[in-house]
């Protein structure tokens, strides 16, 4: 048996690849620049950033809590720590924190640019794969939505792991080996996806010619250590039950396997959510499709299983986008998004860079006509790619646009349509908002925000009655709600209705010890029923935790004590 020979990172002109370089990062930032106007959208980017309490006061006790907790049952605490950082210097001016999305997208083409490099592409070819990544239309949610600074951010640090572990292959400096542990640790507290760098370090090592011996997976156990400590903690907490149907289940997972090469290959029709389509089987044409493709991929697979690029493509997505793959219907997350493609594809895009520098070169040789031709289809490839880029971005400007465009294809989805009420709200177009919310519930009874957001719509229109019946059904699903504990409260204050807002304001206070609101109006209470010991101790706990009101109060409770 032939002894496969180790890949060997061949010289680079540097020049050359450094001007290819800049030329890259400036296609890609220009392209993307249009979304320097967005704004912060009501998905998630409220509770990651204007919402959320650590990000607005950067210090040692909110960045130990930023460490400490989850956000949206998502353990991210690097993601979070940046967002904290931009909003000291900034606060809720969206500008800075798109723009340093779109620097680290770059950033990270640039680095997969590298990558190729290192594993013997050609600067033409590792220009054109970095360049694909760049620009694909896939991308554009992990970029435009500020929520997903999360893909970004751990894709940089991902992608200097793999650099470095590369390094490490070709000279054996130690080194180098733990500078891939630390930009890997730095990776998994960025977003739980890096979970797979072990699993991807393994098919480096293949790629790269050495044995996958004992010695080669031991020398991995060191990146288990950190890694899976800290994703544990994002994937317990959403752990998954594949369907009790096996076949079920099985059609599910195919699917969204093969849902992220066709949209990868065909990216049209691009929304921020997708429904899985019904009904789960092969009476589905969805599902017909997905097994064809299925069959095509372990085709390729066999074919070319002497081509190692082919293979690698594969492989890399295969360990990256498994951790992601559903066996089950998901009533609270996408069972497929965007976003999740966002680094999975980059080992397709590697081979298609190499493939149309393969086309390129035997083109020249044989007449300048058919180079001008194949040079003119990539263009023409890339063009489009990058037009398409160029309008996705557009849906991402802000949250309106963005629940209008997933309308357009989930009319019955219970977040779309509670996050486009909410929009609806903001607008007092309290009709229209009520119209949303209602069909959320009725869609998904036990859905808490919708019901929460009703309920603030019957409170903004002095329909006190109907807000506290909906506050009570939130509730009842979520007990632990403080923001319904807190707004009942209010109106039970407002009815004179003391004792019962007293409940409803040690309750949120419970749940929330860190609730300014919760405390100011514990204050309230007290002061009507003339406990001014306890006002006082409330009012100044709300005044620590830099509530907004009137100081002179304190003034006034602490004259009633003497």
């Amino acid at each position: 048996m032939k002894k496969r020979s180790k890949t060997i990172t061949p010289p680079i002109p540097k020049k050359k690849a450094i001007l290819t370089a800049i030329c890259l990062g400036i296609i890609v930032f220009v392209l993307f620049s249009s979304n320097l106007g967005n704004e912060f959208t009501n998905w998630d980017d409220d509770v990651y950033v204007t919402d959320n309490v650590d990000v607005h006061h950067l210090s040692f006790q909110s960045i130990k809590n930023i460490f400490k907790s989850t956000v949206t049952k998502t353990y991210a605490p690097l993601s979070v720590l940046s967002f904290a950082i931009e909003w000291h210097f900034v606060e809720d001016k969206p500008f800075l924190y798109i723009l340093n999305n779109i620097l680290l997208h770059v950033a990270v083409c640039g680095l997969i640019y590298l990558l190729a490099l290192q594993m013997g592409l050609s600067i033409r070819a590792a220009f054109l794969a970095a360049l694909l990544f760049g620009i694909h239309p896939m991308h554009v949610e992990s970029v435009a939505w500020i929520t997903e600074r999360k893909d970004v951010l751990y894709a940089f640090f991902y992608m200097l792991a793999l650099c470095s572990y590369w390094h490490y292959l070709d000279n054996k400096k130690i080194k180098f080996f733990i500078l891939s542990m630390l930009a890997g640790l730095l990776s998994i507290l960025a977003k739980s996806m890096a979970l797979s760098l072990p699993f991807i370090l393994l098919v480096l090592d293949w790629y790269h010619g050495r044995k996958i011996t004992f010695n080669v997976l031991k020398e991995k156990i060191p990146h288990f250590f950190y890694i899976v400590p800290v994703a544990a903690v994002t994937y317990l907490i959403n752990a998954r039950v594949p369907a009790k149907d096996f076949i079920q289940a099985i059609m599910i997972w195919t699917w969204s396997f093969t849902f992220y090469i066709q949209k990868f290959f065909l990216p049209i029709h691009l929304s921020p959510i997708y429904e899985l389509p019904k009904p789960i089987g092969f009476d589905h044409l969805h599902y017909n499709i997905a097994v064809i493709v299925f069959a095509l991929i372990i085709y390729l697979l066999i074919r070319f299983r002497k081509n190692r690029l082919v293979l690698f493509a594969l492989l890399y997505y295969y360990f990256s986008i498994f951790f992601l793959l559903r066996m089950a219907e998901e009533v609270h997350v996408s069972v497929v998004a965007d976003r999740f493609m966002y680094l999975p594809s980059l080992g397709l895009c590697l081979l298609l860079g190499s493939l149309a520098d393969q086309l390129l070169t035997q083109t020249k040789k044989r007449k300048q006509k058919h180079f001008l031709i194949a040079s003119t289809c990539i263009v023409i490839i890339l063009g489009l790619l990058g037009t398409r880029t160029h309008f996705q971005n557009k849906v991402w400007k802000d949250a309106g646009k963005v629940w209008d465009k997933a309308m357009e294809y989930s009319s019955n989805t219970p977040l779309i349509l509670n996050n486009r009420g909410v929009i609806y709200l903001r607008k007092k177009q309290y009709d229209l908002a009520i119209a949303d919310f209602t069909k959320a519930v009725k869609l998904r009874p036990k859905y808490v925000n919708a019901h929460y957001n009703l309920g603030l719509v019957y409170q903004n229109s002095e329909k006190y009655d109907l807000a506290v019946v909906n506050y009570n059904l939130a509730l009842k699903y979520d007990p632990e709600y403080t923001k319904a504990l807190i707004n009942k409260c209010l109106l039970y204050i407002k009815s004179n209705r003391y004792d019962e807002a007293l409940v409803s304001g040690l309750k949120a206070i419970e749940t929330n010890k860190d609730s300014g609101k919760g405390h100011y109006f514990l204050s309230k209470i007290y002061r009507h029923k003339k406990d001014y010991p306890k006002a006082l101790t409330h009012i100044l706990r709300a005044k620590e935790l830099e509530y907004e009101f009137d100081h002179n109060l304190i003034a006034e409770i602490q004259e009633k004590l003497k």
